[in-house]
């Protein structure tokens, strides 16, 4: 007997009351012919990841080649947002459609995307509640969802708060039947969130202004602003990136997605790093713990964020501007995860999670040149002048980082000024101190 005969079998002997059997019977039925770690497969051969869906390519992957994720899971199953759109006739915004995907390196990183349309109804717009985009944010996250629970049933919470919920429904889809009883929750985690915001900007009003606080973002080379403006702002904490295309044309619909995708990946990399920075520095004598293949992905990790290219796209101004949008963790959260990266004992993994998580307060550092430019420019020795002005204006930490060390010897007999002393902080985070 094949399992296909299972079917045959089921629709002549089972009643199943949730549906009219008339089209249950006419229609062909998924049936699973067998498991392999968190895949389930069915007897026509197509995948499926246990509790969220099946696996399935994207329907235009010349627009994705270049960003490595033209397979995903169709997460359907693993989140649900409460209410149909027709049930929205009194609120800002009525859901057009709602799409859940996950994706996974088959390793330590998963993400998990949805991408919710919206058609905003103005006349229910309050500008006294701020920008449009301030609004329809709190109508996103304050939605209510049901995320499956792995039993049969859901559970109910704000969509800001589902990442638990989800990190929970993965561990357990993850995790053999018969080991359920020794599962740890940590052994999967939910990272930071972030949202990426997009709208035509033709189509954008006086309503829909920015939010306060939201800064333009000047993108170089290939991201041409002829065709996107990049916008960041912070919601409660939480990264958000607004996109304003400023073209029909394909080039323009196409930069936009690779711009999405790799902040996407840029963000769901570096959370990562840090979580699993924080599994290991809670397991660091725990012998089942499989410390080299954590550090091998963390390193992996920390060199492909450094690569100046990566897919085809031009990727270090963006992860530049990215670090410096997210920098959410405090000086002693910092402190912790770099006191557990020195316990790898890898100088390499140190040097690159320096260059890549170092604080360094740009905008303070860039007021304080020009204070000293105003006051005494002569106080600046003539050796750095031009050096310091180009990593003031470039912005980054990987030229702060080679600055500091090529001039660390003049930097050390340099005045306590203010500037010098943020280049000193600055220093400590990035190569150990001056």
């Amino acid at each position: 007997m094949t399992l296909n005969k299972w079917e045959e079998l089921d629709k002549k002997y089972i009643w199943h009351p949730f549906t009219q059997m008339k089209g249950w019977l006419e229609a062909p039925q998924l049936v699973i012919d067998h498991g392999e770690g968190v895949r389930l497969y069915d007897t026509e051969g197509r995948e499926y990841i246990r509790h969220f869906g099946a696996m399935q390519g994207r329907h235009f992957q010349e627009y994705y080649y270049c960003v490595g994720e033209n397979t995903f899971c169709n997460a359907r199953h693993a989140l649900r947002f409460s209410r149909p759109p027709s049930f929205y006739k009194d609120q800002i915004a009525c859901l057009k459609r709602c799409a859940n995907r996950f994706y996974s390196d088959g390793g330590i990183l998963g993400k998990f995307e949805v991408k919710s349309a919206y058609r905003i109804q103005p006349d229910r717009l309050n500008p006294e509640n701020g920008s449009a985009y301030r609004q329809l944010l709190d109508f996103h996250f304050g939605h209510e969802v049901r995320i499956n629970d792995a039993k049969g049933g859901n559970v109910r919470a704000s969509f800001s708060d589902a990442g638990p919920a989800l990190a929970k429904l993965y561990l357990y889809g993850s995790t053999a039947c018969g080991s359920l009883h020794e599962i740890r929750k940590y052994w999967v985690q939910s990272g930071q969130s972030i949202v990426i915001v997009e709208e035509h900007a033709k189509r954008a009003s006086d309503l829909r202004r920015l939010p306060a606080g939201a800064t333009e973002v000047l993108l170089k080379d290939q991201w041409s602003a002829q065709y996107l403006r990049l916008y960041r702002y912070t919601y409660d904490g939480i990264p958000c990136w607004i996109i304003e295309i400023l073209s029909n044309a394909p080039e323009a619909k196409k930069m936009c997605r690779n711009l999405k995708t790799l902040l996407l990946r840029i963000h769901a990399e570096k959370q990562s790093v840090i979580k699993a920075l924080e599994f290991l520095s809670i397991n660091k004598d725990n012998e089942a713990v499989d410390i080299r293949k954590a550090t091998h992905f963390i390193k992996n990790t920390l060199v492909k964020l450094q690569k100046d290219r990566r897919f085809d796209l031009k990727q270090s101004d963006i992860v530049n501007i990215a670090f410096e949008a997210d920098d959410s963790f405090s000086q002693d959260d910092y402190r912790r995860l770099r006191q557990a990266v020195l316990d790898l004992n890898n100088r390499y993994i140190i040097e690159d999670f320096d260059c890549i998580f170092a604080q360094i307060d740009f905008d303070a550092l860039c007021e304080a040149y020009y204070c000293q430019i105003n006051e005494d420019e002569d106080e600046i020795p003539e050796a750095i002048r031009a050096p310091l002005e180009e990593v003031v204006h470039s912005r980054s930490k990987l030229k702060f980082k080679q600055f500091s060390k090529r001039y660390r010897s003049i930097l050390e007999g340099c005045a306590s000024s203010a500037l010098f002393e943020i280049i000193k902080y600055g220093a400590v985070s990035v190569i150990g101190g001056i």
